[in-house]
């Protein structure tokens, strides 16, 4: 049957949406990959010299977000469905604005790698949200195309992310790859209340004690794996292992039963 007026109408608010949503996507994916190019220049001003050390703890402000954008994945779309995605595509855009910005603020390393795990959660959630979108919008033959396009937006992100980290941080300094993503993170919520449209909240289940098992997991584990060089084998990547592992039966058995 061809479409009607309405159908056309509705169809050309979904790609309006979709585009501003692949915004959001792409800005994260930036994040990502943008401070890679820049650690050097974080290290020299914070530590003022490279050294072992110096490089181990930066390595946590890659690491951290990383992290951090992972293990919000599997419970943010659940969520989304019951307080409305919309609604939390612009709290997770603005939990990614306050977490750039308390990493331009950040004292030292170690600070600045725990505010990059604030910032990824805004950044991680955006995803599984963005994917529920399309379902909710997109008739099953379209969604295709529409997930592509997703994908191709955070692709797009992550591979530019160096080179745009590099351009924005050379006239203006490193902490500037955090503050440029206030405007354009509060241009993005603002596109994103006017286009899209608002979608029926449902009753679903929320697995919270399996989402914090498996952040603590994926947390030890990753500490475990990149603390081997400064904290030592015995004294803290052995005993973080273990403590992962517990964690990761633990997490087994409650998702069983």
């Amino acid at each position: 049957m061809p479409e009607t007026v309405n159908d056309s109408v509705q169809m050309r608010g979904a790609w309006l949406a979709l585009a501003v949503t692949c915004l959001g996507v792409f800005l994260t994916a930036l994040d990502q990959t943008a401070v890679s190019a820049l650690l050097p220049d974080i290290i020299k001003h914070y530590e003022g010299a490279f050294s072992p050390t110096a490089v181990e703890r930066a390595g946590w402000i890659v690491t951290a977000y990383l992290v951090g954008y992972t293990i919000v994945m599997p419970v943010m779309g659940r969520v989304a469905d019951i307080f409305g995605e919309r609604l939390i595509f612009n709290v997770s855009i603005l939990i990614f604005i306050a977490g750039s910005v308390l990493c331009a603020l950040s004292p030292g390393l170690k600070v600045l790698a725990f505010f990059r795990a604030l910032q990824a959660v805004g950044g991680g959630a955006i995803v599984p949200i963005a994917m529920g979108m399309v379902g909710h919008s997109f008739s099953l033959k379209r969604q295709a195309l529409a997930i592509g396009v997703l994908v191709a937006a955070g692709e797009a992100g992550g591979v530019i992310g160096p080179l745009y980290g590099a351009l924005v941080a050379r006239p203006f300094g490193w902490e500037w790859i955090f503050w440029i993503n206030v405007p354009l993170g509060l241009a993005i919520m603002a596109a994103m209340w006017k286009l899209a449209p608002a979608q029926p909240r449902r009753r679903v289940p929320v697995d919270y004690r399996g989402a914090v098992l498996l952040a603590m997991f994926l947390t030890l584990l990753t500490a475990a794996l990149s603390g081997q060089r400064t904290m030592g084998w015995y004294r803290f990547v052995i005993p973080m292992l273990a403590a992962s592992v517990v964690v990761l039966a633990i997490f087994i058995l409650v998702e069983r039963g």
